[in-house]
């Protein structure tokens, strides 16, 4: 009971690392790339705002790689958080929490560009071609959920084979099944078809549309808020 309770406390605690690390990351590269176009003022370009979320996302697995390694294992010795690190560390050294990088960067990069980049972009396309957009600008509820579907659709199609991999790599720490990634693949594809790399995706798509729709719909009104608060000081 104790370890499921372990489980779920560090589920929680990797998802806020995970995406304050997006935001964080993408905030300074969204800067640098303004600060490289020379005019801080100007708004981003939609394939730029896509780019900078990619590059969040690869940047951040160094951190959430051996996380979800931790996770993973975890379930598998059946020990806590910390116990579990230890125990790779011992058996394997620092590298060992590392396992997995390259696929988890792909997923990562992925994963933030529908989340940060793709989502708010077809929630905007979909809110300019409606009639019925709310009196301050911002999209509707109709369009939010239009633009987080389209986009956690088409991330959770890309980022699931990746993702099935990458967790059977490091479900394999001495890689004698899966030596990496690409490997992965290829026994998966002869035990079970293309079908083995795809198992588990509506429930996937489902999860990660919702958590598409409700970061986002956070993240704009976090947004508002610190927009409204400088204008307030401004006045003052």
């Amino acid at each position: 009971m104790f370890i499921i309770w372990d489980l779920q406390a560090f589920f929680f605690k990797k998802k806020c690392l995970h995406h304050n690390s997006y935001l964080q990351i993408n905030g300074l590269l969204q800067r640098a790339l303004l600060l490289r176009g020379g005019d801080e003022s100007r708004s981003l370009t939609d394939m730029e705002i896509v780019v900078s979320a990619a590059g969040a996302g690869a940047i951040s697995a160094i951190l959430y790689t051996p996380v979800d390694l931790i996770t993973i294992q975890q379930q598998k010795l059946v020990l806590k958080p910390l116990q579990t690190a230890r125990y790779i560390i011992e058996k394997h050294g620092y590298a060992g929490l590392f396992r997995g990088f390259s696929s988890c960067a792909v997923r990562e990069a992925l994963y933030s560009a529908g989340y940060l980049g793709l989502a708010p972009i077809f929630t905007y396309y979909v809110s300019s071609r409606e009639s019925s957009s709310l009196p301050h600008g911002s999209p509707s509820l109709a369009a939010g959920i239009c633009g987080a579907s389209l986009a956690g659709i088409l991330v959770s199609t890309l980022t699931h084979p990746v993702d099935t991999c990458k967790t059977c790599v490091q479900s394999d720490m001495l890689g004698r099944t899966y030596p990496s990634a690409f490997s992965a693949a290829t026994v998966l594809y002869h035990q079970g078809g293309v079908s083995a790399l795809f198992k588990g995706l509506i429930p996937r798509v489902t999860r990660i549309c919702g958590a598409f729709f409700v970061c986002m719909t956070l993240r704009d009104i976090a947004i508002d808020y610190k927009t409204s608060n400088q204008y307030l000081y401004q006045r003052i």
